[in-house]
This record gives C-alpha cells, sequence and structure tokens, in this order.
C-alpha cells in the first residue's frame, strides 16, 4: 500500500502528465489496470498501479503461458492469448482462463513479444488485431478462432521520416473504444515502433474495405510516424488507449518496469509511476473504466 507522501507524490505528477499539451487523463480512481507476466495476473485500481492484487493463472494448456491481453469493449471481458495461439477469456478475480474456439496453429506466436486490440468498429466486437516483433499481422475472432484475414507486415510509408528502416510494432491500440456503447464510425489505430522508439499511425479507418497498397487501410501495414517517444525503450512495450483517446504504456527503462502516459499528440511518454517490481517480464497490458 502506498503511504500518503508517495500517493501525493504520484497524484502530482499525474497533473503535471495531464498539462503536456496531449489529451487529459481521466480521474483514474475509476481506471483498473492489468498486467501479466505470462503466469499470473495482476490487478491495481487507480493510481495502485503497483498492482498487488496476483492471482496465478490456471486453465491454461500445459506450458502455455498468456502473451497477451485486452479488454474486450462489448461486454468488458479480459480476453487473451497465449503462446499457444489460443483464446483465452480471463477473470481477473481468480485467475481462471477459459478456452475460447480453437487454437490457431498456423501462426507461431513461441517467444515473441505479442500484442492484441480489439477493433471497436467490427459490429460484434469479437475481432482483435495481432501484431508480433517478429512483424506477424492478422486479424482473429475471439469466439471461433476463425482468422477473418492475415494482413501485411509493417512498413513506413514513402517520404516518412523513418522510411526504409526496419520496424519493431510491440505495442497497438485502437481508439473510440468505448465500453458498452454504440459501435463507433471510426477508428485510428497506434502503434508503437519500439526500434525506432517512435509513435506511429497504422493506415487509418479500419472501416475502409479496399484492397491494399490502400494506405488508409491498416490492414496493409502502412506506418506514419506520429512522434518521438522522447524515451529509449526495452523489450516488450505494454499499450492501450482508454476510451476515446486516453492512452497508457508500459515500458522497461533504466531496470524497472514503469507506467507512462502517451500523447497521441506528439507521441511523447510522461512517467506516471514504477509498477511492481515482482512483474518480470511485463508481457502486456490492458486498461478499463
Amino acid at each position: 500500500m502506498l503511504k500518503k507522501s508517495a500517493l501525493a507524490l504520484a497524484a502530482a505528477t499525474l497533473l503535471i502528465a495531464g498539462c503536456d499539451g496531449g489529451t487529459d487523463l481521466p480521474a483514474v480512481s475509476n481506471v483498473t489496470f492489468y498486467v501479466t507476466d505470462g503466469t499470473s495476473i495482476y490487478t491495481g485500481n487507480g493510481l495502485n498501479t503497483l498492482l498487488a492484487d496476483e492471482k496465478a493463472l490456471t486453465g491454461l494448456n500445459s506450458g502455455t503461458l498468456l502473451y497477451a491481453i485486452d479488454v474486450n469493449p462489448k461486454g468488458g471481458g479480459l480476453n487473451g492469448i497465449g503462446s499457444d495461439g489460443q483464446s483465452y477469456l480471463i477473470n481477473p478475480a481468480t485467475g481462471a482462463a477459459t478456452k475460447m474456439g480453437a487454437p490457431d496453429t498456423t501462426e507461431p506466436l513461441t517467444n515473441k513479444a505479442v500484442e492484441i486490440d480489439y477493433n471497436p468498429t467490427v459490429a460484434n466486437q469479437q475481432v482483435y488485431r495481432v501484431t508480433t516483433s517478429t512483424g506477424q499481422n492478422y486479424r482473429r475472432n475471439d469466439t471461433t478462432g476463425a482468422k477473418p484475414g492475415t494482413d501485411s507486415q509493417f512498413f513506413y510509408k514513402t517520404g516518412d521520416v523513418n522510411a526504409g528502416k526496419s520496424v519493431v510494432v510491440s505495442g497497438i491500440a485502437y481508439t473510440n473504444s468505448q465500453l458498452n456503447t454504440a459501435v463507433p464510425a471510426s477508428t485510428t489505430v497506434y502503434a508503437i515502433d519500439s526500434q525506432n522508439a517512435v509513435l506511429t499511425i497504422l493506415g487509418g479507418n479500419p472501416a475502409d474495405g479496399a484492397a491494399c497498397p490502400n494506405s488508409t487501410n491498416p490492414n496493409c501495414g502502412q506506418l506514419t510516424t506520429v512522434g518521438p517517444l522522447n524515451i529509449s525503450v526495452n523489450g516488450v512495450v505494454g499499450f492501450d488507449i482508454l476510451g476515446a483517446n486516453t492512452a497508457y504504456a508500459t515500458a522497461f527503462k533504466d531496470g524497472t518496469y514503469n507506467l507512462y502516459s502517451v500523447s497521441l499528440t506528439t507521441g511523447a511518454l510522461t512517467f506516471l509511476t514504477a509498477m511492481n517490481p515482482k512483474i518480470v517480464p511485463v508481457r502486456s497490458f490492458a486498461v478499463k473504466q
């Protein structure tokens, strides 16, 4: 439990973070943070980002690690994907993992940094995008396990400041992912490229179904640089957007996993607080309000 002086310092830091020119942060007492290290699920509320509530994961296939998690905007369930390619519904209160649909054996995930995020513009809100540190980029139905499509690998568009550079997408998130609301008319997919330490936009509106190489279709893999993260990051970067456009990230820096706010305007990460040192590694991160 945080001491009162530490809580006051964290609150002051949060107020400063809301003044960096990006989106103002919501009252964090209403925010729930989920983190997984692959074998447990950790939960924290508000400024309690030390995530002291730990539940060991049960129900995963033998030898499986939970690689990535996200909150489904329809119903608010916490879903994830394992190293075995199986989708799971996670109960953060107990750690119980329930299999959903069939595993995907066509997209090996072992020993990779993996992230998922739900596309809020899909009518039934059952489809999430899967990205990996080796360039995999595909969509998956969380209920059936079916893949609506395998998409192009990531690249920077011609003329971009990072054009021609190699890419490591280690975090993705959709805007306008409001819990239990009507399906939004549009969304923007943001991606963190940890290789070049920048925030990017992946394509444009997923509702645009035109064939590649249409640059506004995120299925085509084209990235546009937003701006630098302003810190160097190592390994997995957890990334999620709360509601319309309030962004958070977790990253490993100077020997510690930390929580940051993310400006979707400039790309800059602003330090909020250190995370529970017991969570090593931070494989994935999700937020809920």
